[in-house]
């Protein structure tokens, strides 16, 4: 889990977390933090969170090693060929399989991130929908100004480490920088949403 530590996968993970709030001796899960709340014990909150946290992770590495089968794949192939396709046709072959990998990748993380959901909702629930003002209270109080500076730490890493290995303006480096440009809007909209939190 360590090649994740401090990244904006790791702070997805910590995200899922907050959906559950202490509770008495138990938890409620709100999904999102908004939705309404659902009574669980503490066993069921832990297997949950590590449930997701192998999900995701898996997940993830499934969508870095599907782009970079990608781009060897294609790379290979058209090495091979006698009149290979102009550069242009190449990249904008990548990227779009790469929107394709991307998406997907979301879509399979949504429905990750709403199993709790799925799985407690014939319980009864306690509380009621919060309003999208006591949502976002709730959610962004509880991010860390410390954790949004490790964010921004991570993005620069990133970005000065994939720079070292790949032209981040042209070829292959174009996906790396869509990814880092991801975590980089995801960083920026949470440190919005918290100063508006206050």
């Amino acid at each position: 889990m360590q090649l994740f530590e401090n990244t904006p996968l790791d702070r997805t993970r910590h995200a899922f977390s907050m959906q559950f709030e202490e509770e008495g001796e138990g938890f409620l899960y709100r999904q999102g933090q908004s939705g309404p709340a659902y009574p669980l014990s503490t066993e069921e909150r832990d297997g949950f969170v590590r449930r997701y946290t192998i999900q995701i992770y898996a997940s993830a590495f499934l969508l870095v090693a599907g782009l970079l089968a990608t781009v060897f794949a294609v790379g290979t192939y058209t090495d091979q060929m006698d009149a290979p396709p102009p550069d242009e046709t190449i990249v904008t072959g990548l990227l779009i399989t790469a929107v394709i990998w991307v998406i997907g990748y979301f879509i399979l993380a949504q429905r990750i991130w709403t199993a709790p959901g799925r799985a407690l909702s014939r319980r009864a629930a306690v509380r009621m929908d919060r309003g999208s003002e006591a949502t976002a209270q709730a959610k962004y109080s509880k991010i860390s100004w410390s954790q949004l500076a490790l964010g921004g730490a991570a993005v620069g890493f990133l970005t000065f480490k994939f720079s070292q290995k790949y032209d981040l303006t042209q070829g292959p480096g174009l996906i790396f920088t869509g990814l880092i440009a991801v975590g980089a809007i995801v960083l920026v909209y949470q440190i919005v949403q918290k100063l508006r939190a206050g």
